[in-house]
């Protein structure tokens, strides 16, 4: 038994579909088309079909089983009216919409995808999935995802067929680290409890987003070729060593993932991206109750962090100024 520690990889997604009245009578079931839209992408996306296995020195390899993945079906006495006017993570009632399948949620040999399609009262349905980040990004599962809608619309083959050129993540020969790689040191004593963190979200308006972009824009490092290269190597040299946590702030910019482009055949989703608000930050596209363009921020910091932050921010985006001992 490996005791290694895995981080948690599992992200969350929602995409909620509107089906009219005049939709939902001269339609398949919503679910009997997704459920063999999904099949049939699988055969191009088979390895998500497998299991996760460890190998020597916590080495992950995909075992391609063709154990599949979970799906279910579900009905909800409700209407997507009930769920109020804006959508948006955290989403209400995620437990009943993406059911924890006991045994499921385990990183190593468990189901790397879990889907969920619940009818809703109105017509509409909620399409949920939980999947092992490991497996892919945010882009991969788009890609996958788009498959699935291009199947359910009567496709034969993927639009954009997926590559698995798993050797390109392979160690150099011999392995050999070029530039300095801050999350893989150890940092003693600044670990945050997860009890002291708390998630929240900043919804900005059009000319507060380019606001919020024009203040952090120098702020940030940005994932160059340069300096992924190295990382396979890094983990062969180092033994896949524990990401640190204390003093990072990882953000993920999803505002061009293309959630809010999935079509399963009754058009694009009215909510498509995050279930909830994870441990990393996200950026992503949103609508305002005007139906303007926007972007949400969701982002979780220590308590007292993020109070700091909410004010600095409320205070930057109105054009204020706060004192440095605020700031402390």
């Amino acid at each position: 038994m490996s005791t290694y520690h895995y981080p948690i990889s599992m992200t969350k997604n929602v995409f909620v579909f509107k089906l009219q009245s005049s939709d939902f009578i001269n339609i398949i079931h919503p679910v009997k088309v997704i459920r063999e839209a999904l099949a049939q992408a699988l055969v191009f996306y088979y390895p998500f079909t497998g299991r996760l296995r460890e190998g020597p020195h916590h080495k992950l390899m995909v075992d391609c089983t063709g154990e599949g993945l979970l799906f279910i079906e579900a009905d909800a006495d409700v209407t997507l009216e009930q769920f109020g006017d804006t959508l948006q993570p955290p989403f209400p009632c995620l437990e009943e919409v993406l059911y924890d399948v006991p045994g499921s949620s385990g990183f190593i040999n468990c189901p790397l995808l879990l889907i969920q399609v619940t009818r809703l009262r109105c017509g509409g349905f909620i399409f949920a999935l939980r999947l092992n980040h490991i497996m892919s990004d945010a882009i991969g599962l788009t890609l996958y995802m788009s498959t699935v809608g291009e199947m359910a619309r009567g496709w034969l083959a993927p639009s954009i067929p997926p590559v698995w050129e798993r050797h390109l993540l392979s160690a150099r020969d011999p392995p050999r680290i070029t530039c300095k790689h801050l999350q893989s040191d150890e940092v003693v004593g600044t670990m945050f409890p997860n009890f002291d963190l708390t998630g929240r979200y900043f919804s900005l308006a059009p000319q507060k987003s380019q606001r919020f972009a024009n203040l952090y824009h120098n702020t940030f490092d940005v994932v160059t070729e340069e300096y992924m290269k190295p990382l396979p190597d890094l983990m062969v040299i180092k033994d896949r060593p524990q990401l640190t946590l204390a003093r990072v702030f990882a953000v993920s910019d999803l505002k061009h993932a293309g959630f809010g482009d999935i079509d399963f055949r009754w058009g694009k989703p009215v909510y498509g991206g995050m279930a909830n608000i994870s441990a990393a930050s996200c950026f992503m596209p949103s609508k305002n109750n005007k139906g303007e363009d926007g972007i949400l921020v969701t982002m979780r910091l220590p308590v007292h962090a993020m109070e700091i932050f909410v004010k600095e921010l409320n205070d930057k985006l109105e054009r204020k100024t706060i004192n440095s001992s605020d700031r402390k």
